[in-house]
């Protein structure tokens, strides 16, 4: 009879510790378990993007990477470095592509800036299905400023090519107190790691 009530206590517990109860939260597909951070794919060799892809068309060629050598990290909201990339094997200054996704926690308003060489986006969906394409940058800094938001988690994607030469990526935000674009919290990024 106490090997029972031990086991509902513990996923009583478990329910409060993964928010499974907590009505703010947008759930991670049928994920239960998230990460800080979001989820960060490279691969190496392929340049995936070009300007004014539809967010579905640009997402859809992460789908081709089925048997080929993307490595899979963490992005902490910054980077990634050209040590990181290598390490990914990735030779600098030739073509490779980098990928995020996951959620991010956004509070009334979202402030955001995205510079890269060759080329970025950022899609953001309000309902965990449908994106919208909030910032594309081709080497230029690019700004927006979106308002009305439920202070929640909101499923986010991110794509970024480079063809060969010099390399950039940096997506920032600007706390509603703040002055400045600055490196992401970690604690406002998460996403569901494969089990």
């Amino acid at each position: 009879m106490m090997r029972g009530l031990v086991v509902l206590v513990a996923l009583a517990g478990c329910r409060e510790i993964y928010g499974l109860d907590d009505p703010e939260l947008v759930p991670l597909d049928a994920f239960v378990v998230t990460s800080p951070g979001l989820h960060e794919h490279i691969l190496p060799d392929t340049a995936f993007w070009t300007m004014h892809d539809t967010p579905e068309g640009s997402w859809a060629a992460t789908a081709t990477t089925v048997g080929l050598s993307a490595t899979n990290t963490v992005w902490t909201g910054q980077g990634p470095s050209v040590v990181e990339l290598e390490t990914a094997h990735v030779n600098v200054g030739v073509q490779f592509s980098v990928w995020f996704d996951g959620q991010i926690y956004a509070t009334t308003d979202l402030d955001l800036s995205l510079i890269a060489d060759d080329f970025a986006f950022v899609d953001l969906s309000t309902d965990g299905t449908t994106y919208t394409r909030l910032l594309e940058s081709d080497n230029k800094a690019v700004t927006r400023t979106l308002a009305g938001f439920d202070e929640r988690w909101y499923s986010i994607r991110i794509g970024w090519s480079q063809t060969g030469g010099a390399e950039s990526f940096l997506f920032q935000q600007k706390a509603p107190d703040a002055t400045q674009y600055a490196a992401w919290d970690i604690s406002k990024l998460r996403f569901a790691p494969a089990m």
